[in-house]
């Protein structure tokens, strides 16, 4: 399948379904650098990779909530997690944290995961989209979480040191990423006290 855009200079474009990150309510999003692979002046695996500092964050939160969270109780998957919401929705997740109760080993299928997330993480925008469209574009898909049955989503923005903290029936907060974050059960997180055990350790 592909999808079709107009370039300025009326010219149609096939866009392969393979650029599309996510889609929600039937409306596709496309990886951010996607215009490049089309001029062929980079390559699919040149847009899909997440930055150093991206990559570090993403380890951050997974050593702590490998360490944090019960094994027994949650599963802690990464690397762009599939959830498929409904018919035209299909979102990816940095870091989603499942209950075990909700998704046994027989719903572990080579799909995309078909049950909500206790919780997600997002780090950064990684789809092709206006800075000034961001905000809406985290807002829709926040929303769609939530109404999906994810109890937290947490936004990690790197450059400005800032977390989008949002849960259902609560008003949503950005906050520095040096506060403290409550996920569940007295479980604390801070982004900058795992930043500065890292230069520690050096």
């Amino acid at each position: 399948m592909v999808r079709t855009i107009i370039k300025k200079a009326e010219k149609e474009t096939q866009v392969p379904d393979v650029l599309i990150r996510e889609e929600i309510e039937g409306k596709p999003y496309y990886y951010k650098g996607y215009k490049a692979v089309l001029n062929k002046e980079k390559t699919l695996p040149d847009i899909m990779g997440s930055s150093a500092l991206q990559s570090f964050i993403v380890e951050l939160l997974f050593r702590f909530l490998i360490i944090h969270l019960p094994r027994k109780q949650y599963r802690i998957f990464t690397n762009e997690v599939g959830g498929h919401i409904k018919k035209g929705t299909n979102l990816s997740f940095d870091i989603a944290v499942f209950d075990r109760k909700t998704l046994p080993l027989d719903k572990i299928t080579p799909y995309y995961t078909s049950v909500p997330p206790k919780i997600v993480f997002e780090i950064d925008v990684k789809i092709d989209i206006e800075e000034e469209d961001a905000i809406a574009y985290m807002t829709t898909k926040t929303e769609t979480l939530l109404n999906y049955g994810t109890e937290l989503v947490i936004w990690v923005l790197t450059k400005p040191e800032t977390l989008l903290v949002a849960r259902p029936n609560s008003e949503w907060a950005f906050i520095k990423w040096d506060k403290d974050v409550v996920l569940m059960d007295e479980i604390i997180l801070n982004i900058a006290t795992l930043i500065k055990e890292e230069e520690e350790l050096g």
